[in-house]
């Protein structure tokens, strides 16, 4: 899910982004149960050029839960990037 905060206000800068994922075990497989993973980022764009379709700014993504490409490990990530789209 992604949502714009105030958009007539802030014109698209300030973006939210939440994903939920819940995935379960075939039985019988190697590690039985379920995962779940969380990733949530905020995201603040400084510059934006519309008819370009470019876009910068900063941003901060949380992860938490099991991570499906590491064999399902736990991971708690927190992460202040720069965000560019060309």
């Amino acid at each position: 899910m992604a949502a714009y905060l105030i958009p007539s206000v802030f014109e698209h800068r300030v973006e939210l982004i939440g994903d939920f994922t819940w995935r379960y075990d075939v039985v019988g497989s190697l590690k039985d149960g379920s995962h779940p993973l969380i990733k949530l980022s905020a995201n603040l764009y400084a510059y934006q050029n519309s008819a370009k379709k470019e876009s910068a700014g900063i941003g901060v993504d949380f992860v938490k839960g099991e991570d499906p490409d590491a064999k399902f490990a736990d991971q708690t990530l927190v992460q202040i990037s720069l965000k560019v789209m060309l």
